[in-house]
C-alpha cells in the first residue's frame, strides 16, 4: 500500500496536543535538564557549543507543545544560560554582545518551528474532524489506491455495510476484497476522463448476501495534478431495489385484477347490444348477474386503494360505537355465504357469548371480511372455515378465521402483513387479489389499539386472529344455540 496515500487519510492527529500545565513541567524539565548538561560541558567546551544544548531543548519543546511554551523556554534558556553558565556567574545581563546575537538566533529559529508546528497540529485536527464527519454517516466511504488497487482508508460505514472491520481491510487489494458485478476496470477510464462515476454496483457481504449499492467514484489527485487513488462513496439501496420490484409486481396484480372483470363486463356488454342475447331472457339475466359480481370486484379493488392511500397519509377516520360480536359474524357469514357455495367450502360460525365493545362496526366487518376471503380462497373444494369470537380476559375479545388449507410456512409469517407483498408471485395468478386486505386489515386492527397475528401448521391449516380492547361495559349472554352451518 502507498504508505503516503494511507498517512492521508490516517484519522490520528500526528502531533501530540498537552495542557497548559503540562507544557509548563516539560519545560521546566528540559531547562533543567539543558542547565545541568550545560554547567557540567562548560568546563571543557566552548560557551557557543553550550548553546547548541538549549537550542535543542527548545527546539524539542517547539516540536511539542507550540508557539507559546516555545517563546517561553527560548526566553527562560536566555535567563538560565547567562545566570549559570556566563561568567560572571549570576549576572542579569551577558557580558558579551555576540552572545546576545546567538539567543535571537535561537529565538527565531524556536519561533518559526513553533509556528510550524502548530499549523500541522491544526491540520492534524482538521484531518482527524473530516474523518469523524465521514465515520458519522451511513455510507461507507472508502480509498483504494490506482496503483495497486490496495485499500488506504475504511470507514465506520463501510465496517457495517460490509462487515469487515478497518484493520482487516486495510492494505488489501479493493478488487479481491470487494467482488461485485462490475470490476474496477471496466469503469476505470471513464473514471479517469471525467473525474468521477456513478452507477449501481452489487456487492457480497461478508455472509455471502448480494447487497445492491448506489456508487459514486471520485478521482483524488496528487500535487502534481496526477490522479493517485480513488474515493469511493457506497450507499446500500437493497432494500430500496427490493421495494421496487415489489411495486411493480403490484402494478401487474392491479392491471390484471382490473382488466380481468372489466373485460368479462365489456364482453357482456356487447353481447347484449349487438342482440346475441335478447335482455328478459334467462342468459341475459345471468350476463347481468356476472357484469354486477364483476363491478363488485373492481369497486373493492378501488376502495382497497383508497384504504391504504388514506392510512399512509393518517386521514383514515374511525367511527367508534357499541358494537356487537355476534352480529359481526353472523353478517360477516351472510356476506361470504356466496363466496363459500362457489368454492364448495363449508364456512361455519361457532356460537359464543355475545360481547358488546366499542369499535368502528364497518372497518371492523371490513376486517373479518378480508380475513374470512382469504381463508376461503386457500382452502381446497371439501373444506371448512370456521369464525368465531371468544373472550381472552376481562379486558380483551379475540376474533379468529381458521381454515383448513395447506397452511403457512413460520418463516413467511413477516411477509404477509407487508405491504405490496404475497407469498408467493403464482398465488396472485392462480388465486387472485393484490396482498393488499391483511396490510389494511393490520392497519385497521392496530388503530383500535388491538394485534393481529397469525398460527399455522404446514399441511393441516391457518388461523388468522385479531384481538381488540373493550372499552366501557362488557355485556355477556350466553350462547346455548348449535353451531350455524351457513
Amino acid at each position: 500500500m502507498n504508505t503516503s496515500l494511507a498517512q492521508e487519510f490516517e484519522c490520528e492527529a500526528i502531533i501530540p496536543h498537552h495542557k497548559w500545565w503540562q507544557s509548563a513541567l516539560m519545560v521546566f524539565a528540559v531547562l533543567c535538564f539543558c542547565t545541568l548538561i550545560g554547567s557540567y560541558v562548560a568546563n571543557f567546551l566552548d560557551h557557543e557549543n553550550v548553546i547548541m544544548i538549549y537550542l535543542l531543548g527548545v527546539v524539542w519543546i517547539a516540536s511539542q507543545c507550540g508557539f507559546r511554551a516555545a517563546l517561553a523556554s527560548c526566553l527562560l534558556s536566555i535567563a538560565s544560560y547567562d545566570w549559570f553558565i556566563l561568567p560572571p556567574s549570576f549576572s542579569i545581563l551577558p557580558s558579551d554582545p555576540q552572545q546576545m546575537f546567538t539567543f535571537a538566533i535561537m529565538a527565531v529559529v524556536a519561533v518559526v518551528l513553533a509556528r510550524l508546528t502548530d499549523s500541522l497540529r491544526m491540520h492534524a485536527k482538521l484531518r482527524g474532524q473530516q474523518a469523524e464527519l465521514l465515520d458519522l454517516t451511513n455510507d461507507a466511504v472508502f480509498v483504494w489506491s490506482l496503483t495497486d488497487f490496495k485499500i488506504a482508508y475504511w470507514n465506520t460505514g463501510a465496517e457495517k455495510m460490509f462487515g469487515i472491520t478497518r484493520d482487516q481491510v486495510l492494505g488489501r487489494n479493493v478488487k479481491d476484497l470487494l467482488r461485485g458485478s462490475r470490476a474496477p476496470e471496466s469503469f476505470l477510464q471513464q473514471l479517469l476522463e471525467q473525474g468521477q462515476w456513478n452507477g449501481e454496483v452489487t456487492y457480497q457481504h461478508t455472509d455471502g448476501t448480494p447487497m445492491v449499492v448506489a456508487s459514486r467514484l471520485m478521482i483524488k489527485r496528487g500535487e502534481d495534478k496526477s490522479p493517485i487513488a480513488v474515493v469511493e462513496f457506497c450507499t446500500d439501496i437493497s432494500e430500496r431495489k427490493v421495494a421496487e420490484t415489489r411495486i411493480r409486481e403490484f402494478y401487474s396484480i392491479v392491471s390484471h385484477e382490473l382488466r380481468t372483470p372489466l373485460t368479462s363486463v365489456f364482453g357482456s356488454l356487447r353481447l347484449l347490444e349487438s342482440g346475441t342475447v335478447q335482455l328478459g331472457t334467462g342468459t341475459s339475466e345471468e350476463l347481468i348477474n356476472i357484469s354486477r359480481i364483476e363491478i363488485q370486484k373492481v369497486i373493492g379493488l378501488v376502495n382497497d386503494i383508497l384504504d391504504l392511500q388514506k392510512m399512509e397519509s393518517g386521514m383514515l377516520e374511525i367511527h367508534v360505537n357499541p358494537m356487537s360480536s355476534e352480529e359481526l359474524l353472523r353478517n360477516t357469514c351472510k356476506g361470504m355465504q356466496v363466496l363459500a357455495d362457489q368454492s364448495s367450502v363449508e364456512l361455519i360460525r361457532k356460537p359464543a357469548d355475545d360481547v358488546v365493545f366499542n369499535a368502528d362496526y364497518n372497518r371492523i366487518l371490513q376486517v373479518m371480511t378480508n380475513l374470512t376471503a382469504n381463508a376461503i380462497k386457500f382452502t381446497p373444494s371439501g373444506g371448512t372455515v370456521t369464525i368465531q369470537a371468544q373472550m381472552q380476559n376481562p379486558e380483551k375479545i379475540r376474533f379468529s378465521v381458521e381454515d383448513t388449507g395447506c397452511g403457512i410456512d413460520e418463516k413467511q409469517f413477516p411477509k404477509l402483513f407487508k405491504k405490496f407483498q404475497q407469498l408467493d408471485s403464482s398465488d396472485s395468478r392462480q388465486f387472485g387479489g393484490t396482498g393488499l386486505g391483511l396490510v389494511i386489515s393490520k392497519s385497521l386492527v392496530e388503530q383500535h389499539g388491538g394485534a393481529i397475528g397469525v398460527d399455522s401448521i404446514v399441511g393441516q391449516g391457518t388461523t388468522f386472529w385479531f384481538d381488540l380492547p373493550i372499552a366501557g361495559d362488557v355485556k355477556v349472554a350466553t350462547a346455548d344455540a348449535p353451531i350455524d352451518r351457513l
